[in-house]
């Protein structure tokens, strides 16, 4: 069996964290389609900011939708949350998103660490390690470049297979894949795919519409455990579409403007 994984969502409950999950619903069972792999189980890795607690709210019940499209049931374990909409069922795993002291995105997926931002890159992957998520440095338009791209090849060389790195729709159509990211692939590094939406208007409609189809099957009684083997598994195929030049410009401008999620 397949996995199709959005490995770098976001859900903000004060703009559309509702819209996300029907659209993750909607879209990875497209792209699963699309692949050629229409029964691949829908995974949503979480990328929960510092201060977000939107899984547990929604776990505990504290966070509601108006609309009765969705459905909430309690995954395997902490962590895990099942989401069946009007287009299917996506499983929500938990995760977190850091920002280093250097200013580079370190993602913990498939774990719950709810650490401050601003301290060292390599002290969050050693704690994500540590607790059994699987790190992944994100690339982001600029905070690959210069000095950080420096940070990132150090990372990169101490660290090894054991971390992984992310692309997502904010890298542009035609923009070449990073030098960093292109040897790392070679040398059998995993890199992961996700859309990362923004939180503006309308970012919730790219939820699923990048992903990771990962050969490995879903466990629903270790869905946690079943999704980190999962990302860990040889070649993940990138499936779906990365924003233009100009949308993804536009998205960077409306993002820096809001100043808030």
């Amino acid at each position: 069996m397949f996995i199709i994984a959005d490995t770098h969502v976001h859900l903000y409950p004060r703009l559309h964290a509702g819209n996300v999950l029907v659209h993750l619903a909607k879209n990875l069972g497209r792209l699963a389609a699309a692949a050629g792999q229409p029964e691949a189980s829908r995974v949503a890795c979480l990328t929960e900011r510092q201060g977000q607690h939107v899984l547990r709210e929604l776990t505990e019940g504290t966070f509601t939708f108006s609309s009765n499209a969705i459905t909430l049931r309690p995954g395997a374990g902490p962590g895990a949350l099942t989401v069946e909409t009007g287009d299917g069922t996506v499983h929500l795993i938990g995760g977190r998103q850091f920002v280093g002291a250097e200013r580079v995105e370190i993602l913990g997926l498939a774990v719950e660490l709810d650490l401050a931002d601003g301290a060292p890159a390599a002290t969050y992957i050693d704690r994500i390690l540590a607790a059994g998520g699987v790190p992944v440095l994100s690339w982001a338009p600029g905070k690959w470049l210069f000095k950080r791209e420096g940070v990132i090849r150090d990372l990169i060389a101490r660290y090894g297979m054991r971390v992984l790195l992310g692309d997502t729709t904010l890298r542009p159509l035609g923009w070449g894949e990073p030098l960093l990211m292109r040897a790392a692939r070679r040398q059998g590094t995993n890199v992961i795919a996700g859309s990362d939406p923004l939180p503006i208007a309308n970012d919730d409609r790219l939820a699923g519409t990048y992903a990771s189809l990962l050969a490995a099957d879903f466990d629903p009684a270790a869905s946690v455990g079943s999704v980190r083997a999962a990302l860990r598994a040889p070649a993940p195929r990138h499936v779906g579409c990365r924003g233009n030049l100009i949308t993804v410009a536009r998205r960077i401008r409306a993002n820096a403007e809001a100043k808030t999620w």
